[in-house]
């Protein structure tokens, strides 16, 4: 700690000078009052060059603790992140699978009955066109 080396401070004499220059003696002795207390200020009190050179360390180590606990929390979220969009892309492609096979599924069903349509169809018309032809067949043979 450096030494402060301490004057006799002669209030008398600053009171005077103060009156010399346009102070009234009250506002002269405030004046005076207010120095004395100042100087019997405890400096012990304040910090030193070591201990605010230390303090600014330690506010540098914190700060540097917080930036590496940022990046690792970042670098977690971005890795989480990619994981699910990987998650999110499988399932969509699972999904996508799914459904081409439903439409397929759903598309040979639908040949299936519109073939089966198909026979019944044919199953009557063939008879009608039978029974029709014969009749017109019929009814030429009875005109003729």
């Amino acid at each position: 700690m450096t030494d402060i080396h301490l004057h006799a401070f002669d209030t008398h004499k600053y009171v005077k000078e103060l009156q010399g220059t346009g102070f009234n003696e009250s506002q002269a002795e405030v004046i005076v009052r207010s120095l004395l207390e100042s100087r019997e200020y405890n400096f012990s009190k304040l910090a030193t060059r070591d201990q605010l050179t230390m303090l600014e360390n330690s506010m540098n180590n914190r700060f540097e603790n917080v930036d590496k606990e940022i990046k690792r929390v970042e670098e977690r979220f971005i890795s989480e992140i990619t994981t699910a969009k990987n998650e999110f892309k499988t399932e969509i492609f699972s999904v996508k699978n799914e459904l081409k096979a439903e439409v397929l599924s759903f598309k040979n069903e639908l040949k299936a009955e519109i073939s089966n349509a198909q026979l019944t169809i044919l199953k009557w018309i063939i008879p009608c066109f039978i029974t029709t032809i014969g009749m017109i067949i019929g009814i030429l043979i009875k005109l003729l």
